[in-house]
């Protein structure tokens, strides 16, 4: 454990005298807080619990044990004397006195000697789960989740003290899993969830004895023991384990959600760990400094637990293969296709973890539409050049050498970043021939504009003609500007996979029923339910996987059920994904009011609107939307539509549309009809929800800094200070407020720009833009803000051109410092000067 924590491993607890005359239970506590009771022992019985107990806990913190002795109907307690928890460990066994009896307590603890018997035994059931056939299909999930913890286990075994104990309670988890021969939702949710665990088995094989991994590794074994606990925790009746928390009332919802954090994190450091001891192959560490330059989009890669479920899109993905163990392609370039919702990311995530799985070298980037960064060409370029290094460092030593040529590279406009950071280092290895290395684009539509896409595109195939030993697969809807590219004479040889063309309704079914027969059968739904839902999904496993969460979260699954395949239209095409949406919204509004109504369209277009910008968690929204929507009802409205939203952990929270699809639908008027959300009344709200935060917000010295004496980038501890002084509300508002008024057009919104541009807020406003590393929006918004109110014939348009030339004659010391806005900037400005910059000095 870190800092002062230990975890000890209790493996029994017995009584001196071993015999009572009376019932006896136990429990277990540390620093007085009730950590597990053991079960009674009846008279006459051996006074003993052989229960594996884990207990993680400071080593100054104190373990003692309760002894309740049953007297007719009452029992008498009695303590035993207290421990620390240092005293204990590293010992076979300690005794406790308990106090006033005439009882000693054993406590044995699960040790070295122990943990080499079952280290032994367990490696059998390793060799035995590799055998599928013998696994129940409803295991099949948990099994895969198991063998993987248990061949990381296996891999680090002798190079860590603790990893044959893991492995043994691993073991002793698979074993009661198995007894039950049933699995469970929320066991079926974690397992698909750390499914990333397989691809480190490898990694660790390689890297397991870097000092540097040690740390690492010890708490990838400590969070496999904890899903065996969680397992063991729900599966078993007589071998309990309990864990000391802090929070002792998580659901198992909240458990898997914490365990998958967990991994995430400790993965991504591995991940981190693992490229930081590759590119120490690259040279030295001026070069490794070097290449941090490119600040790589991180994750922007493939999440292996979104991957196709086993036994489905075989046909595809047998195709893929064929053309990845082609020696001799026709093209090293590879075009997936299909629309929205037919499972384009999940067919691309099951290729990277089979090449992953091979040990191939790939280079992933996932696009998306609601993330600033994945959505990003720009970003793009860099991530496929740093990933490139990591995996090749002869690659890797001749970027490093650009860029200290060229610091601007990194940078640059999209031709110029292409030219210098992947065409000219990687022509001067075309004449190598190391194997193949993949690089893989998905979303392609959801990054960049149509200009920008065609110049990535280009750039693809180009390196395709330069480089042989470089092979790109790239997916995308068929929309018009990509199709031209593809379309063109000269890419006529480009690989192509249409995805439409696989037949997808016996996977669709084997997702549907592993989805949703355990409720069919509960709820005891008609024979042909599945059947019905089957043929409404059409094709589209967007449809399927979005009716099947909306049916689950039903009180009534069979109402559910009859709505969607009582609908006219099919899941296939817009019209059976309208049909479901509509359905989804209307389930999910407690009536159908007006007020309900524009309360669905305002959140919904709220999620969708800012989702273009930057998504934001709840908190953030409700207080953006406060003019407009009380913070109880948007969290409520939010809150029932799980089926088409999520909250994405990975960005604080932050409410995502679980496909683009939803968006799609959202946008469009024709197909959402009452739903339609408007985007220029959202803009209107948003709009005012940025100004309303920015006039309560905003403040003179908002981060509190002490001195100008300091660069931004020297003041300790400013990430601190940011995150206390400045909401999420008022980030998001100081950077989007002028993209949202853009996006309107309301009188009443443009003359409230006033309250900013001139007062003293707006230099309150290049504070936090200062601070956030973001003048660049304070340039490029109030210009185009000028352009904006000129055209509306506003009267304040003239104190914003005086305000943008204010920043871009001092943009330097303002990016540099907050506090020279106003020593070094508001001094120097002309004297004539208008609006917030004329009171900011009066001020």
């Amino acid at each position: 454990m870190s800092g002062n924590r230990i975890r000890l491993r209790i493996s029994e607890i017995g009584l001196q005298p071993p015999i009572s005359g009376r019932a006896i239970k136990a429990k277990l506590l540390v620093d007085g807080a009730f950590i597990k009771e053991f079960p009674t022992v009846e008279k006459g019985q051996p006074l003993k619990w052989s229960s594996l107990t884990i207990v993680d806990a400071n080593q100054n913190s104190r373990l003692e044990l309760e002894v309740y002795e049953r007297h007719y109907r009452k029992h008498s307690r009695y303590n035993s004397e207290s421990c620390l928890v240092s005293e204990i460990e590293g010992t076979s066994t300690r005794v406790l006195k308990i106090q006033d009896t005439q009882y000693s307590a054993e406590v044995k603890i699960f040790d070295q000697a122990q943990a080499e018997e079952l280290f032994a035994k367990s490696r059998d059931k390793l060799a035995e789960m590799g055998q599928a056939d013998n696994v129940n299909e409803k295991l099949k999930k948990a099994q895969r989740m198991f063998k993987s913890m248990l061949e990381f286990g296996s891999a680090v075994a002798e190079l860590n003290p603790i990893a044959k104990m893991v492995f043994a309670v691993c073991t002793r988890a698979w074993e009661r899993v198995e007894e039950q021969q049933n699995s469970s939702e929320e066991l079926d949710d974690l397992a698909g969830r750390l499914i990333g665990m397989a691809p480190l088995v490898d990694e660790v094989k390689k890297h397991a004895r870097l000092e540097l991994l040690r740390q690492n590794i010890e708490e990838f074994l400590r969070m496999i023991e904890d899903v065996s606990i969680f397992v063991l925790e729900r599966k078993t009746k007589g071998f309990v384990v309990q864990v000391f928390r802090s929070v002792f009332d998580s659901s198992d919802k909240d458990r898997v959600e914490e365990l998958v954090k967990r991994f995430q994190k400790t993965k991504d450091d591995f991940d981190t760990a693992v490229g930081v001891q590759t590119m120490a192959m690259v040279a030295t560490a001026d070069e490794r400094e070097l290449l941090k330059q490119l600040n790589p989009v991180e994750p922007s890669g493939h999440d292996p637990s979104r991957a196709c479920q086993d036994g489905t899109r075989l046909g595809v993905l047998g195709y893929i293969d064929h053309w990845i163990t082609d020696q001799n392609p026709s093209s090293t370039f590879m075009w997936i296709y299909g629309q929205a919702g037919i499972g384009k990311s999940t067919i691309l995530t099951s290729v990277c973890n089979r090449l992953s799985d091979k040990g191939i070298p790939i280079v992933s980037f996932f696009c998306k539409r609601d993330d600033p960064a994945l959505r990003d060409p720009l970003r793009l370029i860099n991530s496929i050049a740093h990933g490139l290094a990591c995996r090749y460092p002869p690659y890797g030593k001749r970027l490093a050498k650009a860029i200290e040529t060229n610091p601007e590279l990194t940078t640059s406009h999209l031709w110029v970043r292409y030219e210098g950071l992947l065409k000219k280092p990687l022509s001067e290895l075309a004449d190598v021939s190391p194997p193949p290395h993949f690089i893989l684009i998905d979303a392609m539509d959801e990054c960049g504009t149509d200009e920008s896409r065609q110049q990535v595109l280009g750039s693809i195939w180009e390196l395709t003609l330069l480089v042989p030993w470089l092979r790109f697969i790239v997916t995308s809807r068929p929309d018009s500007d990509i199709r031209s590219f593809f379309n063109h004479s000269d890419k006529l040889t480009i690989s192509r996979c249409d995805i439409q063309s696989y037949p997808a309704a016996g996977d669709i079914r084997v997702f549907i029923e592993a989805s949703v027969s355990d409720v069919a059968t509960r709820d005891e739904w008609p024979s042909d339910g599945i059947d019905r839902l089957c043929a409404k999904a059409g094709g589209l496993f967007i449809w399927a996987a979005t009716a099947c969460k909306f049916i689950i979260k039903a009180d009534d699954t069979q109402d559910r059920l009859r709505q969607l395949v009582e609908e006219n239209a099919s899941g296939g095409g817009f019209d059976g994904l309208d049909s479901l949406y509509t359905a989804v919204i209307r389930n999910s509004m407690t009536d159908q009011a007006t007020d309900s109504i524009l309360n669905m369209r305002r959140s919904i277009g709220a999620i969708v609107t800012i989702s273009m910008k930057q998504p934001v968690p709840i908190e953030v929204l409700c207080k953006i939307m406060q003019p407009h929507m009380k913070p109880g009802v948007l969290k409520s409205v939010v809150g029932r539509l799980g089926a088409v939203l999520y909250s994405d952990s990975q960005l604080a929270g932050a409410i995502r549309v679980l496909h683009p699809s939803f968006a799609d639908f959202a946008l469009d008027q024709s197909r959402s009809n009452g739903f339609w959300v408007d985007p220029i009344q959202r803009n209107i709200e948003l709009s005012i929800g940025c100004l309303f935060t920015m006039e309560q917000e905003l403040k003179f010295n908002i981060c509190e800094l002490e001195t100008s004496h300091l660069l931004n980038s020297e003041v300790p501890e400013l990430e601190s200070k940011i995150e206390a002084s400045i909401s999420g509300q008022l980030a998001y508002s100081c950077i989007y407020w002028v993209d949202h008024l853009m996006e309107c057009d309301h009188e009443a919104v443009a003359g409230r720009v006033a309250n900013i541009v001139d007062n003293p807020r707006l230099l309150y406003w290049l504070e936090v833009l200062s601070v956030l590393q973001r003048i660049d929006v304070a340039l490029e918004g109030l210009r185009e803000l000028g352009r904006w109110l000129a055209l509306r014939q506003q009267d304040i348009t003239h104190y914003v051109w005086d305000a943008y030339r204010f920043v871009l004659a001092f943009s330097d010391p303002i990016s540099a410092s907050a506090p020279h806005i106003y020593i070094s900037a508001l001094p120097l400005a002309p004297k004539q000067s208008e609006g917030g910059i004329k009171r900011g000095r009066s001020g």
